[in-house]
């Protein structure tokens, strides 16, 4: 669309003469001294004044260019002059000068001797005048400020990432300022890649939250179609891990066994949290808890034959659980020992007892 704009305007003007028009914004550039004037005594004996002008365009919201690094600029030279024997008696524009009364330095593009267009930012150009007159040479010159770039910043603005709680949680958060904006800018959102058939959201809000893990493009327009992108990484705690384990199965008919937990992941924080509860039971029942510690002790052993399952629920110091949220137990009941052996008696002997040892039972039971 800037292309076409530019192109259109060239030929309008190459067609009239004439390279003003409603849209046009012509600001004196008095920063380099404009107007350059000079006064001289001319064969007629009077005293005249020659004035060279120069003006930049800034058509883009009081911008000389469009964008940072566009090359849309323009510049103007006005010349008067009230010799009556100057070329530049009393006219305000050149509208069919001779080209070698006006030269531009840098080869840049030229509309009827006084207007230089498609100028890059930051160019500084010297115009060379020369007259019919008594006065025969002048330099003036007019500068195409250069439109910062449009910027992340951190001041004023904080651009921070918030990590989300939890390993699966979508409460993380992304804010972001910009800098050298023209008018007020609008806030593009998307995850990086997008996924097929995901939504992109834009808005003028600086600040994307409900994000979990991942990659998200952020792409800040102005008032200007200026734009400028940058692609941040949200990142999540890891995942909770209970590590349950049954560490002393017990003895049959006994309340002495034993199951574990050593946590890992997450975010340690004030630490992990607890609680045991018979399989299938209810962990927010007060009434079913078994035990609130990393361990459940002086618990029955599993009655013979048959196995009881311990449902274990763990989170993190952010309150963030295992996945699944719980982890089932199961607590196998002991063999109970046996022990064989032979009985053999004589008449008059000594009764002996021989036998094997024990099979069956718990070890580290009593």
């Amino acid at each position: 669309m800037k292309l076409f704009k530019v192109i259109f305007l060239f030929v309008f003007c190459s067609a009239c003469g004439n390279y003003f028009s409603q849209t046009d914004n012509w600001v004196e550039d008095v920063a380099q001294g404009s107007p350059f004037n000079t006064t001289y005594v001319a064969g007629d004996g009077n005293t005249y004044t020659f004035s060279i002008r120069t003006y930049y365009n800034a058509r883009f919201n009081n911008q000389t260019i469009s964008c940072y690094g566009e090359t849309d600029g323009q510049a103007k030279v006005v010349i008067t002059s009230d010799d009556p024997n100057s070329s530049y008696f009393n006219v305000p524009f050149s509208n069919g000068f001779v080209s070698t009364n006006i030269t531009w330095s840098g080869g840049v593009t030229v509309v009827d001797d006084t207007i230089a267009i498609n100028l890059g930012g930051g160019e500084l150009l010297s115009i060379q005048v020369f007259d019919q007159g008594a006065f025969k040479f002048k330099t003036a010159k007019v500068n195409i400020p250069n439109l910062l770039q449009i910027t992340f910043v951190g001041n004023p603005f904080v651009t921070f990432i918030t990590a989300p709680d939890c390993f699966d949680s979508e409460d993380g958060s992304i804010t972001v300022g910009v800098e050298n904006e023209i008018g007020t800018p609008i806030y593009t959102w998307q995850t990086e890649p997008i996924p097929a058939g995901g939504t992109v959201l834009t808005s003028t809000n600086n600040v994307s939250d409900d994000l979990g893990k991942g990659r998200y493009k952020i792409t800040v327009s102005d008032d200007n179609g200026c734009t400028v992108d940058s692609i941040f990484t949200v990142s999540a705690p890891g995942q909770v891990y209970s590590n349950g384990v049954v560490t002393q199965e017990g003895c049959i008919g006994q309340n002495d066994a034993i199951l574990t937990s050593t946590p890992s992941g997450g975010t340690l924080g004030t630490g992990y949290t607890y609680q045991w509860v018979l399989e299938g039971d209810d962990p927010t029942d007060p009434t079913k808890i078994v035990s609130i510690n990393s361990s459940a002790s002086n618990i029955p052993a599993a009655p013979i034959a048959s196995t009881v399952g311990y449902d274990l629920y763990v989170s993190d110091g952010n309150g963030c659980p295992t996945i699944p949220s719980d982890t089932t137990i199961q607590l196998i009941a002991p063999t109970p020992p046996t022990i064989s052996g032979t009985l053999s008696a004589c008449v008059g002997s000594t009764t002996q007892l021989t036998g094997s040892a024990p099979v069956g039972g718990s070890k580290n039971s009593k």
